[in-house]
């Protein structure tokens, strides 16, 4: 599917690697070489963001599942994961996302923020150094069961401290491809 969709631009290969495709993208911008580089790919539906020079696909899901449900849900999906949030760029980008979905505000989505293994040291599923944060204020709360983060309508879009077992929406983020003339 994604192969067809490169051929769409006259492409053959589609490129997975963020790094080879912002090279492939800073290469469009500096040259006149425009025939082989094409668009970038995201499946249907999905948010485009440039993060952290990296640009990533968003997929927000409405079915609502468990944490461990949407962790499963997200990783087979090829270079996906739940989401992770690394800067206020793109959790502002995120938040206006949600906001346009229109999620209840009884409601909020899993994002890949998680102290499961040891109770108060927050890591994300994807494995990247948990720095930044948006924690609301009175989060995470310590509560039992309150192991999963959720970015919550009623907050204002900040992180909350849920139990892992609660069933809400979710968004997985993934690499966005490029298509290259081989």
């Amino acid at each position: 599917m994604v192969r067809e969709a490169c051929r769409q631009y006259g492409g053959d290969l589609p490129v997975l690697d963020s790094q080879l495709a912002l090279d492939l993208a800073l290469r469009i911008l500096r040259s006149s070489d425009r025939k082989s580089i094409f668009p970038v790919y995201c499946p249907r539906g999905a948010f485009t963001f440039n993060s952290n020079q990296r640009i990533m696909c968003y997929n927000y899901f409405r079915e609502r599942v468990t944490f461990q449900e949407a962790e499963n849900t997200c990783s087979p999906i090829g270079g996906s994961s739940m989401l992770v949030i690394t800067n206020d760029a793109e959790q502002q980008a995120i938040a206006s996302y949600i906001g346009r979905t229109n999620i209840s505000s009884d409601s909020g989505v899993w994002i890949g923020l998680h102290d499961r293994l040891t109770d108060g040291v927050w890591q994300w599923t994807d494995g990247s150094v948990y720095g930044f944060n948006k924690f609301a204020p009175s989060e995470p709360n310590g509560l039992p069961g309150s192991h999963c983060a959720t970015m919550s309508p009623a907050e204002s879009m900040l992180w909350v401290a849920t139990n892992c077992t609660d069933k809400l929406g979710f968004i997985c983020a993934g690499r966005a491809m490029y298509c290259k003339s081989i």
